[in-house]
């Protein structure tokens, strides 16, 4: 079994017992893609710096890095598993992310059955999660919460089963 990095702005496709991960999804966006089938799985790291002047450019990069995640990846009926942080407030005063909206558009309208999104802001309804780290897996995706100073305990994870 090997165990591969993803690097931000970047994605990696794996079969078998392959294992891959990717850390400090901020304003990024981590997309999980699989199958019915244990089939081919990629994780991808979608970068968004967090700035809406940047937001255009960085959509068509989130569009051609998730295209061709999903053509090397080969799935028959693909899922997704969408993990982003929350980090702009909105009219009502709720934390969104943009990009995490654009991504699960863009995959929805691209044949992508959306699994899961995890979008939580807080753990334990008082922990702040300031990023999150993701590892995929043949069997789930592990999301591990990550205050401002990167320290995280046990108790701030959440596993989502791929079947």
């Amino acid at each position: 079994m090997n165990v591969i990095e993803v690097p931000v702005g970047n994605y990696r496709v794996v079969r078998g017992k392959d294992t891959t991960y990717t850390e400090g999804l901020e304003a990024c966006v981590g997309v999980a893609l699989f199958g019915d089938r244990k089939e081919f799985r990629s994780l991808a790291h979608i970068h968004c710096g967090g700035a809406r002047t940047d937001f255009d450019a960085e959509s068509k990069i989130a569009e051609e890095t998730i295209r061709e995640a999903m053509a090397l990846s080969q799935i028959t009926y693909p899922k997704a598993i969408v993990v982003a942080t929350p980090y702009e407030l909105n009219e009502e005063g709720e934390y969104q992310n943009p990009m995490l909206f654009f991504v699960s558009e863009y995959l929805k309208r691209n044949g992508v059955e959306i699994k899961a999104t995890d979008d939580v802001r807080h753990v334990n309804g008082i922990r702040k999660v300031h990023s999150k780290d993701m590892i995929l897996t043949p069997e789930k995706v592990k999301i591990i919460y990550r205050n401002r100073a990167g320290r995280w305990d046990t108790k701030d994870t959440k596993l989502i089963g791929l079947r």
